[in-house]
């Protein structure tokens, strides 16, 4: 399996690597410390997407705490950074990425494994407050078509759309 090779600069200027593998079955992952959710609208037609206090948009999710499953850390989190609650039984896997970040050597150096899963809304309740120090200050559903006006990914916005549409 080939991965799509992408570099994303972060807003500290540390350029980073994701290898994206596009999958239906996480089972062969093993210490994954991220999940995010392409949580959809109950008519598919649009993304659930959260805004940080420092004004960038990204997916619902976060770190895997100790004994939870991955699909456990999506529940939580995404009721933590948007009140709503998923229909379970339409959770799929999407992609998983691998990231990586240069060393002092100016090599690239594996860090940590995140996955994506695609899941439709079942209660779209309002947004109130993220309990977690507040990073989450406000939750918002986006049309698939309009993503990248949110989701400033390049290539992995892209590749995100071409997946939605084709669930």
């Amino acid at each position: 399996m080939h991965p799509h090779h992408l570099i994303y600069l972060e807003t500290n200027g540390k350029e980073i690597r994701f290898d994206i593998f596009i999958t239906d079955d996480f089972s062969n992952l093993h210490d994954v410390k991220q999940v995010y959710g392409l949580v959809l609208s109950k008519d598919k037609s649009s993304v659930l997407v959260v805004r940080e206090k420092n004004g960038m948009w990204i997916l619902p999710g976060g770190t895997v705490e100790a004994g939870e499953t991955l699909m456990d850390t999506l529940v939580r989190e995404v009721k933590e950074e948007t009140n709503r609650d998923l229909a379970i039984q339409t959770a799929k896997p999407l992609f998983y990425q691998n990231a990586y970040q240069k060393n002092v050597q100016g090599a690239w150096e594996y860090f940590r494994t995140e996955v994506r899963f695609s899941v439709v809304v079942e209660n779209d309740n309002e947004f109130i407050s993220d309990p977690d120090h507040g990073n989450i200050i406000e939750a918002k559903w986006v049309s698939i078509t309009n993503l990248e006006a949110f989701l400033d990914w390049g290539e992995t916005t892209t590749l995100i759309k071409r997946l939605l549409i084709h669930r």
